[in-house]
């Protein structure tokens, strides 16, 4: 395609600022790891665009790309990753219930509906066998309450978000907006406020497994071989992968229990890869350790752009 072959090129005549420019390599990585045509083709788009305008330098107007996809989709990700909503339990749950009451009772008091975040736990356990769906690690309070054997590979479980609980916030309509663009794929309908705890939007994980994919050094790819079938995949960062790195996504009631959106996780993998192949996660992790320590106000008392990113999803 002409115009994927014209981005390429413009961008392998960039001249980058200094070492810290990521340019570059973060606008190659977004074309390669587009999860669809359409994203592949917008970001292709944004990059010609750079080359149209006349009245700017077309280095400088691809560095303020590459920023704003920064800022804009890559920090926030990386920032709202691996957090879960305090729940807040519901008055009806009894340890001695059985599955498909729980559910029913979930379904009357129309909390699956509203998406509470603690019905959507429940309902992803009842879905995921009350079991970690990378590592099989069952959850250590669905056995204490008899709902499971006990057994030896056991531990705190939690539902983890594929795409980020924060980007439910209207703050983060710029994120969800940026996170559509690169994706090709239709997201503030499906995934804005309380839609953003839709069951097809978690998985059940341990602590450890949820902090590693929320921070995006671990994802989920689609195999060929069966349907909701998953590799999982790793930087050199997480070093704890099942020896068997095949999931297969199962569910016990289609309609009332859904499984996890093979688009939502494809979205999540295409960001975890340009992260790691264009080296701009481990930059944004500096940033975000930075952030912990020190005041949003520059030294020279202005606000830096990264910093201003963080300030919508902090006290989330």
């Amino acid at each position: 395609m002409s115009w994927e072959a014209d981005a390429n090129h413009i961008l392998r005549s960039y001249i980058p600022e200094n070492k810290e420019d990521y340019t570059q390599p973060l606008l190659l990585a977004l074309i390669e790891h587009a999860p669809t045509s359409s994203g592949r083709r917008n970001i292709c788009t944004d990059i010609l665009q750079c080359r149209d305008d006349k009245e700017n330098d077309l280095d400088t107007r691809l560095r303020a790309l590459g920023k704003w996809y920064e800022t804009k989709l890559f920090l926030p990700l990386k920032a709202g990753g691996g957090k879960t909503p305090k729940p807040s339990e519901h008055p009806s749950r009894q340890p001695s219930m059985d599955d498909e009451t729980i559910l029913n009772e979930l379904l009357i008091s129309g909390m699956v509906s509203h998406r509470e975040s603690t019905s959507v736990k429940k309902a992803s356990l009842i879905r995921d066998n009350y079991r970690s769906v990378m590592s099989g690690i069952f959850d250590v309070i669905s056995i204490r309450d008899g709902r499971v054997p006990d057994t030896r590979y056991k531990g705190p479980t939690q539902a983890a978000h594929i795409l980020p609980f924060s980007l439910g916030n209207p703050d983060a309509a710029t994120v969800l907006t940026a996170l559509e663009h690169f994706s090709g794929t239709s997201l503030l309908v499906d995934l804005c406020g309380q839609n953003i705890n839709r069951l097809s939007n978690i998985l059940t994980l341990t602590q450890d497994e949820h902090f590693y994919f929320g921070e995006l050094t671990v994802w989920l790819e689609a195999t060929t071989d069966h349907e909701h079938t998953y590799r999982i995949h790793a930087t050199s960062q997480y070093n704890s992968l099942p020896e068997d790195s095949i999931v297969q996504f199962t569910t016990p009631d289609a309609e009332r229990l859904p499984l996890p959106d093979p688009r939502y996780l494809a979205i999540h993998a295409a960001c975890a890869k340009v992260l790691h192949a264009s080296g701009i996660g481990e930059h944004i992790d500096q940033v975000l350790r930075d952030y912990e320590e020190l005041p949003v106000l520059a030294t020279d008392g202005t606000s830096n752009a990264l910093f201003d990113a963080l300030q919508r999803i902090s006290a989330q």
